[in-house]
């Protein structure tokens, strides 16, 4: 999936109904594939994991059945030029969603994690032009801090941890 969060003041905002900052159910297409929350065209259709490794497998004749995210990016970084392609597909796609969530938010920061953002070498120029390009306001992107997070694939695992310390302890 793609999960996200909002922090203001190093707290996590939930919102009325725990859906702020969920940005991987923001819809970017209403053509798109179901998603698990049952909407059509939700972002992380296209830009999770399993959104790659089904891309991979619908655009690439030879691509294996059993072909992983992480799998496309081996082949993209060996040059393989339709895996690539694939990879800079989901970074216009991750690009869309962040430059709603910045016209919407107004963010100072945004940490990109996950399985996915090993890719990053690939997909990050190509985030960060579109965002140059299309934020609503110059400021918007010239204060943004876009970055990659240091957590790797404990990420989920440390923020869940982090909020049930939170609820023990802060609230």
């Amino acid at each position: 999936g793609l999960g996200s969060g909002l922090i203001r003041n190093n707290r996590l905002v939930h919102g009325a109904h725990t859906l702020a900052g969920e940005i991987g159910h923001a819809t970017i297409s209403l053509h798109g594939e179901r998603c698990s929350c049952g909407n059509v065209g939700c972002l992380e259709t296209f830009v999770s994991g399993k959104a790659i490794a089904r891309r991979a497998k619908e655009q690439i004749e030879d691509a294996p059945e059993n072909i992983t995210a992480k799998d496309v990016y081996e082949q993209a970084n060996r040059g393989n030029k339709s895996y690539r392609k694939i990879l800079e597909e989901s970074a216009d796609y991750l690009a869309i969603g962040l430059i709603n969530y910045i016209n919407t938010v107004n963010p100072r920061v945004i940490v990109l994690g996950g399985g996915v953002m090993n890719s990053a070498d690939i997909m990050m120029p190509l985030i960060k032009k579109h965002l140059r390009e299309r934020v609503l306001i110059r400021e918007a992107w010239d204060d943004l801090v876009l970055t990659v997070g240091q957590l790797g694939e404990d990420t989920t695992l440390l923020g869940a941890a982090a909020l049930q310390l939170q609820s023990i302890f802060i609230d």
